[in-house]
């Protein structure tokens, strides 16, 4: 089973993926949010055949806002009934800024940050199970 972590952003949209029999969590090119953001991301949905989507849910109400259109405007896009599940993202962007230190990690942030958001969703799912 297939994990997409989503870093969503007005300007770009981080992407990770992991699969759950592992623990192994790659990092995908960022995307840029334009009119073919959607196109993308079900084109990845298919690719990897994703099972379960991870948003992650900054706790600013105005930028939960935004983040709550993005999701139901996916879902609409995606024809395709799929679980979505949010993770608290306050300050990933900020703890991987502060582990970077060239220009193609830079270049990667929005992505890094989406691995942090799928290893938060990995740490909270493997200790409600335990």
């Amino acid at each position: 089973m297939m994990v997409l972590g989503i870093d969503f952003g007005t300007k770009k949209v981080g992407l990770a993926l992991l699969e759950a029999t592992s623990t192994v969590i790659s990092p995908l090119p960022v995307v840029k949010n334009d009119r073919h953001l959607f196109l993308h991301l079900v084109k990845i949905v298919s690719d990897y055949r994703v099972e379960i989507i991870v948003v992650g849910m900054p706790s600013y109400e105005t930028t939960q806002k935004k983040v709550k259109r993005f999701v139901q405007n996916f879902e609409l896009f995606l024809q395709k009934d799929l679980t979505i599940q949010y993770v608290n993202e306050d300050n990933t962007s900020l703890g991987i800024k502060s582990q970077i230190n060239s220009p193609k990690q830079e270049k990667n942030l929005d992505s890094l940050s989406a691995v942090a958001i799928l290893e938060q969703w990995q740490t909270e799912t493997f200790n409600m199970t335990a």
